[in-house]
């Protein structure tokens, strides 16, 4: 990702309404795994959002004719299954099970200590 110092711009909000409506109508149409789809919409929208920065007063149409509609988008990405996206989902799954297994062992632990607290406290009481 490029950094943009002081070429960001005011997306007007009718544009901004349309690209979401667009955004909404590509991930419909996208059959894959959530994580997958996330990353596709990610990258979709930070493409939009360098194209937008690029050029002076674009419209939803000039996205249409350089992005494709949602059914191009969609079928082209059925075509072809990318294994960069495939290896980035398999780490945000990684990651996820981790800090699940991280927060359960910090659960069970805080709460072993909790009883043996409670327990010196009865005998000493």
């Amino acid at each position: 990702m490029l950094l943009r110092i002081g070429k960001e711009k005011k997306m007007n909000k009718f544009l901004k309404k349309d690209i979401k409506i667009y955004i909404r109508k590509v991930s419909k149409l996208i059959k894959a795994d959530f994580s997958i789809k996330r990353i596709v919409l990610k990258d979709l929208k930070n493409n939009i959002k360098e194209y937008y920065l690029d050029n002076n007063n674009i419209t939803i149409q000039d996205i249409y004719e350089r992005f494709g509609s949602p059914k191009e988008i969609s079928l082209t990405f059925e075509k072809i299954p990318s294994e960069e996206l495939i290896k980035k989902a398999k780490l945000y799954k990684t990651i996820f099970i981790s800090c699940v297994i991280f927060l359960c062992v910090s659960i069970y632990i805080l709460i072993t200590i909790y009883l043996n607290s409670i327990d010196k406290i009865i005998i000493r009481g």
